[in-house]
């Protein structure tokens, strides 16, 4: 398709997954993906075929025609239409089902969809860059088998419910997020995590947390269902292979409130993207989408809320910093609402650049820069 994404019907998808699970053979559903990748300005036609497969797979053209026979007998009704793949020797007795049988001198295969709802993926997962092959092909290297199957059953299911805009990456309403810790000391027993309090800067009241990251993960139960039969060792493990391989970027967000309670919450503003590549760029823009870790810290420093328990509350911390790292292993949270909360949310690193995903960036660019603002301007 043209563009720089191409939709994959939902319904569809699924019927391929739980077709090829008991086989745990994912390489066929990457093939499905290249057709659909090619289809006809969209519609649901291609005349791609068994070299494309092969491009993207790096394998024979052979086997890439054997990949396509399996999925031909991938149905799901008697009509002809009811299928993943309809050949041109079937379009061509069936005019009705409105796709042409050749386009120019090539033979169209037929891609049918059984309803509307149709998730969109990114060109470049199936394109090489760089003399580097295709991203989706690091999966075919995954051992075991298992895990290979459940990493692209994982990664596909991601992209319906990704949403910048909303909550900062994979919904974790959904799908799956890691909290932060509140609790517990730091800064060698002189402080602790948590609240520590609000100071009052003019008419306006801010509110500061301590928080740290945790090795921690959590998941819907329904998601970990439909991705891998209710296993929550081998979705963590899938979760594991795509972080990885580079098809996940961790951010820590602030959310107005609780999003895991609060229907209602929204995000604030990113605390750290944890993505070097993602944070360089970000500074060199200067646009705050890199994470304002530094700001808040700045805005606690100023309201001097903890000189009363930390003392010299910069030193302590950035003491460590003349041996090269971050070695506080801790977060500033700065917000002026009680509720704000923090937990980190999953970013697929190559996505649909459609409308949605403009609108997210940009509604993320806008927070960011106003929440790098305020702080900058709060105990001046």
């Amino acid at each position: 398709m043209a563009g720089n994404f191409f939709p994959v019907n939902r319904k569809v998808l699924d019927k391929l997954i739980a077709h090829f699970r008991p086989d745990q053979w994912a390489k066929p559903i990457i093939a499905y993906l290249v057709l659909c990748k090619h289809q006809q300005r969209g519609k649901p036609y291609t005349t791609a075929g068994s070299l494309a497969i092969a491009k993207v797979l790096g394998i024979t053209r052979y086997r890439a025609e054997e990949l396509i026979r399996e999925l031909e007998k991938v149905q799901w009704g008697e009509a002809s239409h009811e299928r993943a793949i309809v050949n041109h020797r079937v379009l061509k007795n069936q005019p009705e089902m409105g796709c042409p049988h050749t386009i120019g001198l090539f033979p169209v295969k037929a891609l049918p969809r059984i309803s509307e709802d149709c998730i969109w993926l990114p060109n470049r997962i199936l394109e090489e860059k760089d003399g580097n092959p295709p991203p989706l092909r690091r999966l075919t290297a995954i051992q075991p088998v298992s895990d290979r199957y459940d990493t692209l059953s994982l990664l596909l299911h991601c992209y319906a419910y990704h949403d910048v805009e909303g909550s900062g990456g994979l919904d974790p309403r959904q799908t799956f997020y890691a909290p932060w810790c509140h609790e517990g000391s730091c800064l060698e027993d002189e402080g602790r995590l948590g609240y520590q309090g609000a100071q009052k800067d003019g008419r306006e009241k801010w509110h500061f947390w301590l928080v740290s990251k945790t090795d921690e993960m959590s998941a819907t139960k329904s998601f970990i269902e439909t991705v891998t039969e209710g296993d929550s060792d081998r979705f963590f493990q899938a979760v594991h292979h795509l972080k990885e391989l580079g098809f996940l970027i961790e951010v820590a967000m602030v959310f107005d409130r609780d999003p895991l309670t609060s229907p209602s919450a929204e995000p604030l503003y990113p605390l750290r993207i944890f993505d070097a590549l993602y944070r360089e760029n970000a500074k060199e823009l200067d646009n705050g989408t890199g994470g304002l870790y530094g700001e808040t810290f700045n805005c606690l420093d100023r309201s001097a809320l903890m000189e009363e328990t930390v003392g010299d509350f910069r030193y302590t911390i950035f003491q460590s910093y003349e041996y090269g790292g971050e070695a506080s292993g801790f977060y500033v949270v700065a917000g002026t609402v009680k509720t704000a909360t923090v937990l980190s949310v999953y970013r697929l690193r190559f996505c649909a650049h459609d409308r949605d995903t403009g609108i997210g960036f940009q509604a993320e660019a806008d927070r960011a820069g106003h929440w790098k603002e305020r702080l900058d301007q709060a105990f001046r």
